[in-house]
């Protein structure tokens, strides 16, 4: 695509930074939605994997991106507000969907928690801090334990 027709959809690059978060966050939510409604058939334990692994991805690098320019920017921190809003809630029905009698002040903190251990996990990565692929994949799995324990404890 030529830079004149860039420009032409999008006024600014901050314009066309939103604008692919925006695309990025309905994609991942959607392989959210999907791994949620499929949970009944498998176990929570691999839901937790397929979901670490999915925001380990390159697709994760959009919100360690989103989350840099929110220390910078009002309009990104709106952006990221919205976001994780839309994602904690819901997280949070995924786990009202497990059960086990938890009050809302309490589901609501362990959907913080499990978004948290997804971004830092998706951080670790994506800087290159897991220290390789080997070291990687057992921060994923231990994230992965660590999402069902939240979950479900």
């Amino acid at each position: 695509m030529k830079l004149g027709n860039l420009q032409y959809y999008f006024a600014s690059r901050d314009d066309l930074l939103e604008a692919v978060i925006r695309a990025e966050f309905a994609q991942d939510l959607a392989v959210f939605r999907d791994a949620s409604a499929a949970a009944g058939t498998r176990s929570v334990s691999q839901l937790a994997k397929q979901l670490v692994a999915y925001w380990s991805s390159p697709s994760g690098i959009a919100f360690v991106t989103l989350s840099t320019l929110a220390y910078h920017s009002e309009r990104f921190r709106t952006l990221n507000r919205e976001i994780y809003e839309s994602f904690y809630q819901d997280v949070r029905s995924m786990i009202r969907a497990l059960g086990g009698g938890v009050t809302e002040p309490e589901i609501a903190l362990r959907a913080r928690l499990m978004t948290s251990v997804l971004d830092g996990v998706a951080l670790q990565i994506h800087a290159g801090a897991g220290g390789g692929s080997g070291a990687d994949k057992r921060l994923i799995e231990g994230a992965a334990d660590l999402l069902v324990s939240i979950a479900t404890e």
